[in-house]
């Protein structure tokens, strides 16, 4: 607070902003404090609230390295069962029996071959491929089956949209996010349910995990990292996904394709 001295006493002065009286040289140091608190404010902003392509390319690497382990053994259970299909080939002495084995072999070999396929769409994904609502949760569901098998956790789904269409990328790779970050958030058993609801022309997907009073057991493998809420964050963010969480309590809006993209561009 500033002061001039008038004949020996000290008057202090005061100005006016709007209706209120303040101190003489309040304009300067309100400027700095709001100035500072502006600075503050934007450094507190959590940096995945504007993701960068570097911190969604981070977060899918996490992703990645957590699933691969399923993705190979899915992938090593197809060889497998090509090779137990060669095997019998060879073990067959009738004509009939080969001719029989080898047409196993090749209806073998078309599942092993689509199996391959989606497995490496994880890794590659088509930016403009569409899938059903309820194929894309069971595509998420089906790589965390083992690991919260073991450990008993139990997903349980309502869906209103069975037949609704999202974009593949976006929803399987968010939806997937979240599963494994809340299995690495929730200790121990777990029930977590998981609901869809198309509202306004969107999807909106819910999921909400509680713990649950039964026995489970600690995941076997070592973790390299843990997949925290901030890399969850920044794939919503890098793929323009309204994304919401409290807690264990998340809801996510994605928006609905009219019909597969495939058709639509067969048909261009």
């Amino acid at each position: 607070m500033l002061s001039a001295c008038v004949g020996g006493a000290c008057v202090r002065q005061w100005v006016r902003v709007g209706n209120v009286r303040h101190p003489a040289g309040y304009e300067y140091g309100h400027d700095r404090y709001t100035a500072g608190l502006s600075r503050n404010l934007k450094s507190s902003v959590p940096a995945a609230s504007q993701p960068s392509d570097t911190q969604a390319e981070a977060a899918r690497y996490v992703l990645f390295g957590r699933i691969l382990p399923t993705l190979r053994h899915a992938l090593v259970g197809e060889l497998q069962a090509l090779r137990f299909g060669v095997s019998i080939v060879r073990a067959s002495t009738e004509p009939a029996d080969v001719e029989a084995a080898i047409n196993r072999l090749g209806e073998q070999t078309a599942r092993s071959i689509a199996s391959a396929d989606a497995i490496t769409c994880w890794l590659q994904p088509d930016p403009r491929a569409s899938i059903a609502v309820d194929q894309a949760i069971d595509d998420c569901i089906a790589l965390m089956h083992s690991e919260w098998q073991m450990r008993g956790i139990v997903v349980s789904r309502g869906s209103s949209a069975d037949t609704s269409m999202v974009r593949s990328r976006p929803f399987r790779e968010l939806l997937l996010a979240c599963l494994v970050a809340l299995g690495d958030d929730l200790p121990g058993a777990a029930d977590i349910a998981l609901r869809t609801r198309p509202r306004a022309g969107a999807l909106w997907l819910t999921i909400r995990g509680e713990p649950a009073d039964r026995e489970g057991e600690e995941p076997r493998a070592a973790v390299p990292r843990r997949l925290r809420w901030e890399d969850v964050d920044a794939l919503a963010g890098t793929h323009t996904i309204v994304f919401k969480r409290r807690g264990h309590r998340i809801a996510a809006r994605f928006a609905l394709e009219d019909r597969p993209r495939s058709q639509a561009l067969g048909s261009a």
